[in-house]
């Protein structure tokens, strides 16, 4: 069925309706091109042979009556399941990458915002009470004891902008 390389220099018969046109055809990605006289000389001139976009060689199919057409989901070859098999890796990858992510809270205790940012949960304390950051205190246990809760969207501010100026006395 498919010819080699040498069939592009010789010309044959013209059929009708087709005008001398000739079918290149990639059998790794299963992609056939249908070429006219013109670039059929063209062709027989160049050097380095044409490939296909993945850079497989093409072979010469004569008529385009010889070539076989393909239907949409028989296209899949070795070369597309590799790159499906690639995207997939990253994918998962991806996930993997999202899944060790700490979990997104609405609030974080000082303890976890300082293990987060890398700093003693004593400077986030600090950074609370001198307002450099935006907290609240919340009720915890029992009686009138109180810790600094800091929002999510805090958090964010704070690694994009940095820190609150102090805030000066009237």
């Amino acid at each position: 069925m498919a010819k080699p390389v040498e069939a592009l220099s010789d010309t044959g018969p013209s059929t009708p309706g087709t005008r001398n046109m000739i079918v290149l055809r990639c059998d790794v990605c299963d992609i056939e091109f249908l070429v006219d006289e013109k670039i059929r000389r063209l062709l027989a001139d160049a050097d380095p042979w044409p490939e296909c976009i993945f850079g497989h060689p093409l072979t010469v199919v004569r008529d385009p009556e010889e070539a076989v057409p393909i239907k949409r989901n028989e296209r899949r070859s070795a070369l597309n399941d590799q790159l499906i098999l690639e995207r997939l890796d990253r994918i998962e990858e991806k996930l993997d990458a999202m899944a060790e992510q700490p979990e997104k809270k609405e609030y974080y205790s000082t303890a976890e915002v300082a293990e987060m940012l890398g700093k003693r949960p004593y400077t986030v304390r600090e950074w609370c009470r001198l307002c450099r950051i935006d907290a609240r205190k919340r009720e915890v246990g029992r009686g009138d004891a109180e810790e600094w809760e800091i929002s999510h969207e805090e958090l964010e501010r704070y690694r994009n902008h940095g820190l609150l100026p102090i805030p000066t006395k009237y």
